[in-house]
């Protein structure tokens, strides 16, 4: 089995059992929230480079703007979507050079027309090595036209202008958000709130880094090669337990 067909299997299985995690956890925490598209990847070989698209989005539907949020009648339907190039590691592991991760937050029009939606906010973050003076690696900016154009793909009709009203020129640093990451930290934004939640989202972060491990290689480049070895870029390792 050649390198590529080692890591599309990796990928591909570590995928379908994020989705059968997140699915278990959103059964029992979820309160209705639920996973409507769930896509395949699809990969593009150049040389030892391996890139991978999502096929779709990745459509989080009927979720609450928060977890711990007393409006429980309020809610909205979250897309994401993702790509990363990557190749074989020198021990096995899957080496990380790029990504970009979308993010559109979509209000439903009405309860009568739950698949006509209207943007709120979007974001995509990024890895990137560039030439450019003082950009963070992996950074975020705010991009409120994210994911329009993909909408019908989900069978979601877009309604309203897409205003670009944000400085999206910031760029602001963040710890490693690659696909699988981003799809954790929603959980903690919009189901978390309560002892038994959070400790199935800390037991559900690690197990997807486990299931689709994405170690981020710099190529010696970057002053985050020590953070990169210590694992303090990913995203776990970035939230703490609370003190309740």
């Amino acid at each position: 089995m050649s390198r590529h067909s080692r890591i599309i299997n990796r990928v591909n299985t570590g995928w379908r059992r994020i989705e059968t995690s997140i699915c278990q956890y959103l059964r029992e925490h979820g309160d209705g929230c639920r996973i409507r598209n769930w896509p395949e990847f699809r990969f593009s070989p150049e040389g030892e480079l391996l890139h991978a698209e999502m096929s779709s989005p990745v459509v989080l539907w009927n979720w609450p703007y928060r977890g711990s949020s007393n409006n429980s009648g309020k809610k909205f339907h979250i897309v994401v979507n993702g790509r990363f190039t990557c190749r074989a590691g020198t021990e096995g592991e899957i080496e990380l050079l790029s990504y970009g991760t979308q993010i559109g937050y979509f209000e439903p029009k009405s309860s009568s027309e739950p698949r006509t939606v209207i943007p709120i906010d979007g974001y995509h973050f990024d890895m990137e090595l560039t030439a450019q003076r003082a950009h963070p690696v992996f950074h975020v900016q705010r991009d409120e036209t994210v994911l329009t154009d993909k909408l019908g793909s989900v069978d979601l009709m877009f309604d309203g202008d897409p205003s670009e009203r944000g400085l999206r020129h910031f760029h602001f640093p963040t710890p490693q958000i690659d696909l699988v990451s981003a799809l954790i930290m929603i959980i903690a934004d919009h189901i978390v709130c309560d002892e038994a939640t959070e400790n199935g989202f800390f037991d559900l972060a690690r197990r997807a880094r486990d299931l689709m491990p994405l170690k981020a290689n710099l190529h010696r480049q970057a002053r985050l090669e020590r953070c990169i070895s210590q694992q303090e870029m990913l995203l776990d390792h970035w939230y703490a337990p609370s003190a309740s």
